[in-house]
């Protein structure tokens, strides 16, 4: 997705401003009884770091740590 997403630039308008995608995944892990809404926060934050770091990229953030007690 990314490496086609820079066939995107050439709509831009400015080449100080390329347009681009940048990409937020959220691994789940089961074991860890994560609700939906929690999984698309992290997937949002993903994304979100990433474009400060920079844009056009991707980001993993990795499930919760699974609950001992």
């Amino acid at each position: 997705m990314i490496k086609a997403s820079e066939r995107l630039r050439k709509y831009s308008g400015h080449p100080d401003h390329p347009l681009g995608i940048s990409v937020g995944i959220a691994l789940y892990d089961p074991a860890t009884d994560e609700p939906l809404e929690n999984l698309l926060a992290r997937a949002d934050e993903a994304m979100y770091a990433i474009k400060r770091a920079g844009k056009g990229g991707y980001r993993i953030a990795p499930p919760p740590a699974v609950k001992t007690e």
